[in-house]
Parts: structure tokens; C-alpha cells; sequence
């Protein structure tokens, strides 16, 4: 019957992975590709990413992101040069962690696969910051530093 879970899929990344980039970085490991069997079946996408800086001063602005195929989903209206994400935050110590996570429920309106994915970006990475995934800022093995892991997972919703 309609609200019925049809097939449920999970990626778990429990490696790290850093950018300094400044651009937008697929977050190895977490995206699922799902076959929906009808087109006016939702998707439920439900995702937790935990992240940790590094830099200069820490004043790093770290956003996380949500993406079908090349779409960016659970996202915030535009207005003016803001930034269009799913979530975001400025850690002050390299010993934080900030942890983003959602539940969406997207129409994708096809029968063909389609994959879910979470991006990274640090926004000011120009100014020599660094986003950690699953990890603090503190890049030694110290009992002061933790490592964490992040998941995303997919359900097919019945019409």
C-alpha cells in the first residue's frame, strides 16, 4: 500500500577524508544508487556526515551537501550570494566535531537509476583551512583526538 518501504540502502564511511580545495568534493564512500520501481515512488534520503577543521585560527566554514545525480537537494532558498546548502558551520577548535544530518523526501519521477551523494566544501580553504571528514582537526593518533563515521541512507517510498 501507498507509504509502504519497498527497498532500503545504506553507505557508511568510517575513513577519513580531508579537502582544502575550495571546491566541491564528493565525499568518498557516501553515495548509494537506487533503481526506483515506479515513478511516483518518493525517495526517502536520510543522511549524517560528521566533520572536524583544521587551520590557521580553525575560523573555518565547512558546508555539506546533498545531491541526486548532478542535483543538489535539501538546500535553502537563493538570496543574494549566500551559500545553497544542506548544512554548514565554523568550528572554533580543532578539537570539535560538527555533525550535519537530514531527512528528505525527494521525487525523483523515474524508473532509472539515480544516485544520492554528500559533497563537502570549505568555503574559505584559500585561507589555508582544511574540512576533516570523520575526524577532528587534530591529525595525530593522540588519546585527545576521536574518530567517527557518517552513513546515508535510501529508501524507496510506495505511491
Amino acid at each position: 500500500g501507498a507509504g509502504s518501504i519497498l527497498q532500503v540502502l545504506q553507505a557508511h564511511k568510517s575513513d577519513h577524508q580531508s579537502n582544502d580545495s575550495g571546491d566541491e568534493v564528493d565525499i568518498t564512500g557516501l553515495s548509494v544508487a537506487i533503481t526506483p520501481s515506479s515513478s511516483s515512488n518518493k525517495i526517502l534520503v536520510q543522511y549524517d556526515v560528521q566533520w572536524g577543521v583544521s587551520g590557521s585560527n580553525n575560523n573555518v566554514y565547512g558546508a555539506i551537501l546533498c545531491y541526486r545525480d548532478s542535483t543538489q537537494i535539501d538546500l535553502g532558498d537563493a538570496v543574494g550570494s549566500c551559500h545553497r546548502v544542506s548544512g554548514m558551520d565554523n568550528p572554533s577548535s580543532n578539537y570539535l566535531v560538527r555533525r550535519v544530518g537530514s531527512m528528505i523526501l525527494d521525487s525523483p519521477n523515474t524508473t532509472s537509476s539515480v544516485t544520492y551523494k554528500m559533497v563537502m566544501h570549505c568555503l574559505n580553504a584559500s585561507d589555508g583551512r582544511t574540512m576533516q571528514i570523520n575526524r577532528t582537526g587534530l591529525t595525530s593518533n593522540a588519546d585527545v583526538n576521536a574518530s567517527f563515521c557518517s552513513h546515508i541512507t535510501v529508501m524507496e517510498v510506495s505511491a
